[in-house]
C-alpha cells in the first residue's frame, strides 16, 4: 500500500511539472503573439500618397475598391480629400499651391481641360506604360493627363415609356417628350459641361442657344450631379436623359431586373467625354503617385471603372461584363469641331447663358 501511494505521489508530481511547463510555454507563445500584433499595429506604412478627387469617387465605392486596395497592396498610407465639384478642387490647388500637399488628382475631365488651362497645376507623368489605352482615346503629346475612363454622350431612355425614342435633337424637341428629360448642370458636373459643349459642337456658338430654348419645355429638372439624374431615371421621375452610352448597361449590371433602359446615338453625332488623372507639380510623393497611376490603368482597377463609376475603361484589354457585350467599341464623335469656337475662352459665357435660359422656367 505504501509503495502504491509512493507511485501515485511521483506521478502527481510529474503531472504537475508537465502542466507547469505547458503553462509557461503557452504564456510565452501568447505573449510573443501579442507583442508581434502590437508591433504590426504600430508599424508605419512605407510610403504616403495624397489624392484630391471628387465626392463621387468616395460615394461610388471607387475609393474602397481601388484606392484603399492599392494602399494595402503597396504598403502605402493613402489620404483622399474630396470636393463637391471640379471647380472647388482646382480652386483649392490654386489658393494653396504650397500647402495642398496633393500628389495627384482624379476626376479631371476633358470639358474642363481646355487649352493649356491645367498646365500650371500638373506635370506629365514620365515612365507610365500607356500601351494598353485604346487608340480611340485622345492622348495629346506632352499632356499631363492620364485617361482612365470615358463615355460617349447619347440619349438614354426608358423603352417601356418610349418604345419609339427620339433619334435626333430635332425629334427630342417634340412635345411628346414634355417634362421627361433629365440634364445635368454644367456649373457643377463634367457630364453637364459635356452636354453643353456637345450642343455648341453641333449647332455653333449661336445655334446652341436656340436648341436649349426649344428643349427647355421638355426638361423636367437640371440635376447638380449625374448620380441624382440616374436616381430620377431609375425611379421613373423622368424617362429620358442626356447621358453616357454605358449608363443603361451599367444600371442593368447593378440590378438585372432594371433592363428597361436603352440608348440612342443621335443622328447628328456624339461627343466623347474622358476622365483623367494627373500628377501635381512638385508632388511631395512622386514615386507612389506614379505607381498608383500605372495601377489605375491596369485591368483590376479598370474593371472598377465599369462597376463603380458607370463609365467605360480606357484599357482595351479589360474584360467586359455580359451586359456590356452589345455596346459599340467606338462611336463617331464631333469633339474636333469644338476648337473653332475657342472653348477655353468662351465656356464661362456659354454656361452663364445656359443658366439664364433655365432660370426663366420655374421649378428647374
Amino acid at each position: 500500500m505504501i509503495r502504491g501511494n509512493g507511485h501515485r505521489q511521483d506521478f502527481n508530481k510529474r503531472w504537475l511539472g508537465y502542466m507547469a511547463l505547458v503553462s509557461i510555454l503557452l504564456c510565452l507563445c501568447f505573449g510573443c503573439g501579442k507583442k508581434a500584433d502590437s508591433r504590426s499595429a504600430n508599424k508605419k506604412p512605407g510610403s504616403q500618397l495624397n489624392i484630391y478627387a471628387l465626392d463621387w469617387i468616395r460615394e461610388s465605392g471607387f475609393e474602397a475598391a481601388v484606392i484603399k486596395e492599392f494602399g494595402l497592396k503597396n504598403d502605402t498610407a493613402v489620404n483622399l480629400r474630396t470636393f463637391p465639384d471640379l471647380t472647388s478642387l482646382l480652386q483649392a490647388l490654386e489658393e494653396d499651391p504650397q500647402d495642398s500637399s496633393a500628389d495627384l488628382v482624379l476626376g479631371l475631365d476633358n470639358t474642363m481641360a481646355l487649352g493649356d488651362s491645367l498646365t500650371r497645376h500638373f506635370t506629365p507623368a514620365e515612365g507610365i506604360d500607356r500601351s494598353a489605352i485604346s487608340y480611340e482615346i485622345p492622348q495629346p503629346d506632352k499632356s499631363p493627363l492620364l485617361p482612365y475612363a470615358f463615355g460617349n454622350l447619347v440619349f438614354v431612355y426608358n423603352q417601356k415609356m418610349f418604345p419609339e425614342p427620339p433619334r435626333s435633337f430635332g425629334e427630342l424637341q417634340d412635345s411628346r417628350f414634355y417634362n421627361q428629360l433629365a440634364v445635368c448642370d454644367p456649373k457643377s458636373s463634367g457630364l453637364g459641361r459635356g452636354i453643353l459643349l456637345w450642343s455648341v459642337t453641333l449647332f455653333g456658338d449661336a445655334g446652341y442657344d436656340q436648341l436649349w430654348q426649344s428643349l427647355r419645355k421638355n426638361v423636367r429638372k437640371v440635376y447638380p450631379r449625374p448620380s441624382e439624374a440616374y436616381d430620377a431615371l431609375r425611379k421613373g421621375e423622368c424617362s429620358l436623359m442626356l447621358g453616357f452610352h454605358s449608363t443603361a448597361a451599367w444600371i442593368a449590371e447593378l440590378n438585372p431586373p432594371e433592363n428597361q433602359f436603352r440608348f440612342v446615338n443621335p443622328q447628328e453625332g456624339s461627343f466623347l467625354y474622358v476622365e483623367s488623372a494627373a500628377l501635381c507639380v512638385d508632388a511631395p510623393n512622386p514615386k507612389p503617385a506614379l505607381k498608383f497611376l500605372q495601377y489605375l490603368i491596369g485591368n483590376k482597377a479598370q474593371q472598377q471603372v465599369i462597376y463603380k463609376l458607370g463609365l467605360m475603361p480606357v484599357n482595351g484589354r479589360t474584360p467586359l461584363p455580359l451586359s456590356y457585350a452589345s455596346l459599340p467599341l467606338s462611336i463617331y464623335s464631333l469633339n474636333d469641331r469644338l476648337s473653332k469656337y475657342d472653348p477655353a475662352a468662351n465656356l464661362s459665357a456659354w454656361i452663364r447663358r445656359w443658366d439664364e435660359l433655365f432660370l426663366l422656367r420655374a421649378g428647374i
